[in-house]
């Protein structure tokens, strides 16, 4: 789940907010909103990445607890 997570994280930095970016100068300028909205979601969408990075930390940690537990 984190690699689509993540994915959506480089498509917005990538793809839609320079698009929006754009439209925004060229076409449509009262659309600040819209841009607003979309560093909303790509702020949410990487504190999720950031949230699933760290669990797996922990579960790997614990793992490693357990093999040097057993003799």
């Amino acid at each position: 789940m984190c690699g689509r997570v993540a994915g959506q994280v480089s498509f917005i930095d990538y793809v839609v907010h320079p698009l929006w970016e754009t439209w925004a100068e060229l076409v449509f300028p009262d659309c600040q909103e819209i841009l607003d909205s979309l560093e909303s979601n790509r702020e949410w969408y990487a504190s999720r990445t950031a949230r699933h990075q760290t669990s797996e930390v922990v579960v790997e940690e614990d793992s490693n607890e357990e093999d040097s537990s057993q003799p």
